[in-house]
């Protein structure tokens, strides 16, 4: 709701695109900046309390906000900075809760929770979006933002609810968040798996995800279709993670490596067929399967993740995972380059090349990750 209020708001008074632009992607900096300390952290006190103190900052944020555009006094600099504030918390509160997951329910259902997780986040992407759309017309943008607060109050109060089967603080032997984290990188270099698994988790993503930010440039320059059919388009992407998501809910722990590698692979199918086949009909069925594909390199790599690694180093691995998304803004420059020199289409088809490669290696050179159950 905020990036669709917010997003609104700055083009509407700056008329810049570059303003816009910086506004948001202002979250990608701190992310990679402050997400090794937020993991390490996450490893030497509880949990919980990073989350409810990081949804405190975020509620004043949302308050401050509301008020400083009701009296005029607001300037895009300071939703920039909020933007930062965001990806900052995120740093710290992003670790702490998908390693508080496992103190939750168990290792049993490690998988099943983060599905479930999962399917949450998607289910937002349909609703978020239209609701802040119409709260914007609706109250205005600072009665938006005081509903995010309140919303921010709501997740805050209910956090403090969660009662963890194992409460006991895991601390690491170092008494520095610094030398944590150098405790936490010298954890993942020792042990292949972890690595290999985030390895291909990050090479997947990086190269899957910029096609949804690059989308629009298809629809309108392949397709020579309008926003309607984008927003649609990226509906469609949404249902299948959905689907996705609720799959490996259900299935819990059953070969999930070899889920993975099918998850990749039938992204980087859908990506070749949608790069191959010049036609919105064909394009809009495969949207489905590329999200049904994309749901297994973050949910399942992430179940494997925890239960291959010990408690102490989880919210470190987990702070190495969520630095990805801080990578995002780099990630589209390459493929953004390669449409300017040979159009969408070719893009599209690298981006699926990329897929292939780490398909075929899981599956044939890395057993170990592939026999994964």
């Amino acid at each position: 709701m905020q990036a669709i209020v917010q997003s609104f708001y700055v083009y509407k008074t700056t008329s810049s695109a570059l303003i816009l632009g910086l506004v948001t992607s202002g979250w990608a900096a701190p992310i990679l900046i402050f997400s090794l300390f937020g993991g390490s952290l996450s490893d030497k006190i509880n949990r919980k309390r990073i989350i409810v103190l990081g949804e405190s900052i975020l509620f004043i944020f949302a308050i401050l906000i509301g008020l400083s555009i009701e009296f005029s006094i607001d300037h895009w600099s300071l939703f920039l900075f909020n933007s930062m504030m965001q990806g900052a918390m995120f740093s710290f509160m992003g670790p702490s809760r998908q390693s508080l997951i496992p103190q939750v329910v168990g290792n049993k259902l490690i998988t099943n929770a983060l599905a479930l997780n999962s399917a949450a986040m998607t289910s937002t992407t349909f609703i978020a979006p239209g609701i802040g759309g119409v709260l914007y017309s609706l109250i205005n943008p600072e009665g938006a933002f005081y509903v995010i607060a309140i919303l921010r109050f709501l997740s805050f109060f209910l956090t403090q609810l969660i009662s963890p089967i194992n409460s006991k603080i895991f601390n690491t032997t170092s008494d520095s968040v610094v030398k944590g984290i150098l405790e936490g990188l010298k954890y993942l270099l020792n042990n292949r798996i972890i690595l290999l698994l985030i390895l291909s988790t990050m090479i997947a993503v990086l190269a899957s995800y910029p096609f949804q930010l690059l989308l629009p440039i298809l629809v309108v320059d392949v397709y020579k279709l309008e926003s309607e059919a984008y927003g649609f388009l990226i509906s469609l992407i949404g249902l299948g993670s959905l689907m996705g998501s609720i799959f490996i809910a259900f299935i819990g722990k059953w070969k999930r490596g070899l889920l993975l590698v099918l998850g990749i692979f039938v992204s980087a199918n859908a990506l070749l067929l949608i790069g191959l086949i010049p036609d919105y009909s064909i394009a809009a069925i495969l949207m489905i399967f590329l999200g049904l594909g994309s749901t297994a390199p973050m949910t399942i790599n992430m179940a494997l993740i925890m239960d291959n690694t010990e408690d102490m180093f989880r919210g470190r691995m987990m702070s190495i995972i969520m630095m990805q998304w801080g990578l995002m803004p780099i990630g589209v420059l390459p493929f953004s380059w390669l449409i300017e020199k040979f159009g969408g289409q070719f893009a599209v088809l690298t981006m699926s090349l990329i897929l292939f490669i780490v398909a075929v290696y899981i599956f044939f050179f890395n057993l170990k990750v592939r026999n994964l159950d």
